[in-house]
């Protein structure tokens, strides 16, 4: 319970795994090459708006969704290498 309220149906109905986009992963050139995350079936990117990248600050993060987690884990290993 929190706030005085039940959490209602937590069940899981699609399997996803979720890639943090840390300020390492931006170039000095600008942003990160997206059009490769654009490309992968189901991948969802999700940007916080801010303006300066730092070394370990949350600049957003990716979901992969997927029939299954492992596909949905190898799908956000594709990603961590073509962000490299």
């Amino acid at each position: 319970m929190i706030c005085g309220l039940t959490s209602g149906n937590c069940e899981c109905h699609t399997p996803v795994a979720m890639l943090n986009l840390l300020g390492d992963s931006w170039p000095d050139s600008g942003e990160p090459a997206w059009d490769k995350i654009f490309k992968m079936n189901k991948a969802c990117l999700h940007l916080y708006g801010k303006k300066q990248p730092r070394p370990g600050r949350k600049m957003g993060h990716i979901n992969f969704l997927s029939s299954d987690i492992a596909q949905a884990i190898h799908n956000l290993s594709l990603a961590r290498s073509a962000l490299k």
